[in-house]
């Protein structure tokens, strides 16, 4: 996250390595750089599901859930208030702060099941289509 870690000189060059350990760098784009929301928006309708690994409730609203959703990607997050209620109603899947290892078992449950993912996107693209303007 640019917010977090991008001052460190190494932090993008520790994550390309570490994609690379665990076999998954052919999946991963890293950029140095922040992109306008046009280029931004490219990026997530095309992914399949977005993560929101938040540490603390403190966060209160999220705009990238909010577009995720509209674009029919799984959401997948911590329970923060907003991410509660938009992702209510099997919308997309919560899991406990600080942990790694229950997030590993949604994801691969997700993976896993193209059933339960195709149900969580169209109810999410769905119920995201009152938030668009006209």
């Amino acid at each position: 996250h640019p917010a977090r870690d991008a001052n460190k000189p190494d932090y993008l060059a520790t994550l390309h390595n570490l994609s690379i350990a665990l076999n998954v760098s052919q999946n991963v784009v890293f950029l140095k750089q922040t992109l306008p929301l046009d280029e931004l928006s490219l990026f997530s309708a095309a992914s399949e599901a977005m993560i929101t690994p938040y540490i603390g409730r403190r966060q209160y609203v999220s705009g990238t859930i909010t577009q995720a959703m509209s674009f029919g990607s799984v959401v997948i997050s911590t329970p923060f208030e907003y991410a509660e209620a938009m992702l209510a109603d099997g919308r997309g899947i919560l899991f406990p702060f600080e942990n790694a290892t229950a997030l590993a078992e949604i994801m691969i449950g997700v993976l896993e099941d193209p059933t339960q993912a195709a149900g969580m996107r169209c109810r999410a693209y769905t119920f995201t289509r009152r938030f668009i303007w006209q």
